[in-house]
């Protein structure tokens, strides 16, 4: 019998987590990986969790400090989200490994 282990994003450093990280009635200042934040939710990048995915988040224009609104979350898939007007993808493991800060929402 095979046992599945999930991956969890590591908490990033110097950074305050809230208890239940969800994302649901999230608040400005609010950090919680980027696959737990809320539809219409501006979120600004604070913390790529995984060396390896880091450098795919960049080349995205996904660095630490990037400023983006989740648009769409599909169940157990990609997180779609808009930077001024170009929409993008976010694989769900790169979504979970990634830690950002609600400033708002999306106007």
């Amino acid at each position: 019998m095979a046992m599945e282990f999930r991956r969890q994003a590591p908490h990033p450093p110097a950074i305050e987590l809230h208890e239940g990280a969800d994302g649901v009635g999230a608040r400005d200042g609010r950090v919680v990986t980027l696959a737990a934040a809320p539809l219409g939710a501006r979120v600004r990048i604070r913390y790529l969790g995984d060396p390896g995915l880091r450098a795919q988040a960049i080349r995205l224009g996904l660095g630490p400090g990037s400023e983006v609104t989740v648009w769409a979350s599909l169940a157990g898939g990609p997180v779609l989200l808009n930077r001024g007007n170009q929409r993008m993808a976010v694989g769900r493991r790169l979504a979970e490994l990634t830690w950002v800060e609600i400033t708002g929402a999306s106007s």
